[in-house]
């Protein structure tokens, strides 16, 4: 295993700095879209992180030739870093040269020799819920060291105690276990299925509230001294660095929801012009509380305690498993000591209980809410399938203990499950969750109503073919990816909706679903065209033809990203819809 300073080389500063750097310029050109359709003022990005790059001119020839871009995803990363490396070998008098230079020996003197670095407090992101009130509290740390720091002492911890924990957890594994993601868990669930084509199965879920802004501080260094002390045991060759402990406590620190989040509503408030936002939180105006799925049940006082940690950080990600291991581990006892075939998954705060016993699966999920309950985080209260089928299925969180089977419902059976924003029927068909559709039919709506929003009150600098065009290809790109009419793709590509429903190309689904999202973007192409069309640029863009508002074809599509062939979806049955 590297060592703690292996962690802060040249090599790997660098690389992480690259990434900070990319991720901020792929957020501007996020914004420069509607700049580039509308007369608006440049927008301003001399930072402090750019003084530690060289221009975008110097490290755009370095990018790989055109026919050699199929070879890696990662084009920018690779030019910038090959830019970098030869400037800091031949023209060390560059000024952004000397500043990084010094950035990288001051910040490893901060960190590693006087061990004097501690984190900003993040400021927050205001990320709207279901609902016009209900806000998440994204948290976003503001300078580069911060950034840096996050990224390089969680990485280091979580290749150190990788060892610690269990299979059963598929979110951000390391090493040899980099494989148990979302997609082997997908798997994993057909495998037990596939084993029992005809049996019944007994299936639970459950979901925490509010995961992140519900961790109690002491609980994680709990946590994380529980995964150092079994390290200790499976692996006695390596040690935790001091210096790592110290800045994840630094880390927990510089956040705490009532502080930080509960501080920043009243400018939620002016922003949004809405008195009643607010960032939603699990805590009862009742404090005697006696239900788990409140803060009030295992603090008197949730206010007063230094609870949450922010969302969207590095170490969060860590926390999670780190926390929820101890749950991990009590569940795998359970179902190892019961009869029968079974499998657990996790990933992230999101668990499936999948058996061939319905008493190994009860006594399972007995396990993991007294584990909740053991690590303070409440949890949604189970729904039963006793009242409506699709409150049960859709809208609950956590669902009681029920026969995944052929039946109908009032046969004590339902034929779907859900996980990872799959649906998986008994006989191995599967879906995209509804809510993923919505999510995707909304960011194209949003898309198209901003625009038309914008025309009402600004003017455009591009005619409207050129308009149509960026609204096209900004749609395709988010939903389908950058797609090469002369390559030939068997899997979603990357960077994309689509990418994140591979599961759905090697196996029976059915196109409905998906065929309806395509239809929604092709609605929203017309309602575009006709209001261009009303519009004085639109009637003078008519003169010229209509050509610029053609149809490029299906491979642009999201249903086509899961056909392998014009066959893939041929004797796929349709989907029933939940009475």
């Amino acid at each position: 295993m590297k060592s703690y300073e292996e962690y802060f080389s040249d090599e790997a500063l660098i690389e992480c700095l690259c990434r900070i750097r990319l991720n901020r310029a792929a957020a501007i050109h996020e914004r420069r879209f509607y700049r580039k359709v509308f007369e608006l003022m440049p927008e301003s990005d001399h930072t402090e992180l750019n003084e530690l790059f060289p221009p975008r001119r110097a490290w755009h020839r370095f990018r790989p030739r055109k026919e050699r871009r199929e070879e890696t995803s990662q084009h920018a990363f690779s030019a910038l870093r090959k830019c970098i490396d030869w400037h800091r070998r031949n023209a060390t008098e560059q000024p952004w040269v000397v500043r990084l230079n010094q950035f990288l020996e001051e910040l490893r003197n901060e960190v590693l020799r006087e061990k004097s670095f501690v984190f900003s407090q993040p400021r927050i992101v205001p990320q709207a819920k279901k609902g016009k009130d209900e806000f998440r509290a994204i948290a976003s740390f503001p300078n580069v060291k911060d950034k840096m720091i996050d990224i390089i002492n969680a990485k280091y911890l979580r290749e150190h105690l990788e060892p610690c924990l269990e299979d059963a957890c598929r979110a951000f594994r390391s090493g040899k276990k980099r494989y148990l993601d979302r997609n082997s868990a997908i798997n994993d669930i057909y495998k037990i299925r596939e084993k029992f084509p005809d049996a019944p199965l007994y299936v639970t879920e459950c979901d925490i509230r509010g995961f992140f802004d519900c961790v109690h501080h002491q609980v994680a260094q709990q946590a994380l001294k529980r995964a150092i002390d079994l390290l200790a045991v499976r692996n006695p060759g390596v040690q935790i660095d001091s210096r790592s402990i110290l800045y994840f406590q630094r880390y927990l620190n510089s956040y705490s929801f009532s502080k930080v989040a509960l501080g920043y509503e009243k400018r939620l408030q002016a922003q949004t012009k809405n008195p009643n936002a607010r960032f939603k939180w699990p805590v009862s105006e009742n404090r005697s509380t006696n239900s788990p799925n409140t803060l009030n049940f295992f603090h008197k006082d949730p206010r007063r305690c230094q609870i949450g940690v922010p969302q969207g950080g590095a170490h969060s990600c860590l926390i999670a498993n780190l926390i929820l291991d101890l749950a991990d581990k009590e569940v795998c006892l359970s179902l190892q000591a019961s009869e029968g075939d079974s499998v657990y998954l996790r990933y992230c705060d999101d668990i499936i209980i999948i058996t061939s016993n319905e008493n190994a699966c009860e006594k399972a999920t007995q396990a993991y809410y007294r584990a909740l309950r053991a690590v303070k985080l409440p949890y949604h209260l189970p729904t039963s399938l006793n009242g409506s089928p699709r409150q049960f299925f859709e809208d609950s969180k956590t669902k009681e203990c029920y026969r995944w089977g052929a039946s109908a419902p009032q046969e004590g059976q339902f034929p779907w499950i859900q996980f990872l924003g799959y649906q998986i029927r008994h006989d191995g068909h599967i879906r995209i969750r509804p809510s993923s559709i919505k999510k995707q039919k909304d960011k194209i709506g949003n898309l198209g109503e901003s625009l038309r929003s914008e025309l009402k009150h600004r003017k455009a600098k591009v005619s409207s073919k050129r308009l149509m065009y960026r609204f096209n290809s900004k749609l395709w790109a988010f939903s389908s990816g950058r797609v090469q009419l002369h390559v030939v793709h068997n899997k979603p590509l990357p960077m994309c909706w689509a990418s994140g429903f591979k599961q759905l190309v090697d196996r029976p689904f059915s196109p409905g679903h998906v065929r309806a999202l395509d239809q929604f973007a092709g609605k929203e192409r017309r309602r575009l065209k006709r209001f261009l069309r009303k519009s004085s640029m639109g009637k003078s863009a008519e003169t010229k033809g209509r050509r610029n508002l053609s149809y490029f074809g299906k491979p642009f599509s999201h249903l086509r990203q899961f056909r392998k062939s014009s066959k893939a979806l041929s004797n796929v049955s349709s989907t029933p819809a939940i009475d």
